[in-house]
């Protein structure tokens, strides 16, 4: 009886062992869980945010001095053609009074 005690004994000291360790591992399991969804959180705000690159700025900048180059042809069509409207109006006033 005293062996089969000692097995017993023997076996219950194992089997708390074994749920020492389990817990231990949940524990760890747990902890990795948080972590990854701290990681998942954290990339899930990255996308979100949309994070503006060097080269987005530089093709946005190329697109603002295009811009700036069309305007700027514009304008000058625009006074040109002012300038030739006025040099017509002013011809025909002074040709009326002249006449």
């Amino acid at each position: 009886m005293s062996e089969w005690n000692a097995r017993h004994e023997r076996m219950e000291v194992l089997l708390d062992e074994l749920r020492g360790k389990i817990v231990a591992i949940e524990e760890n399991l747990e902890e990795k869980a948080e972590n990854n969804d701290v990681i998942v959180v954290l990339d899930n705000m990255i996308r979100d945010k949309q994070l503006v690159t060097k080269t987005d700025i530089e093709s946005v900048k190329e697109k603002m001095e295009a811009s700036i180059q069309a305007n700027q042809v514009l304008l000058m069509k625009w006074i040109i053609a002012t300038g030739i409207s006025t040099i017509a109006a002013i011809s025909t006033i002074v040709g009326i009074f002249i006449v």
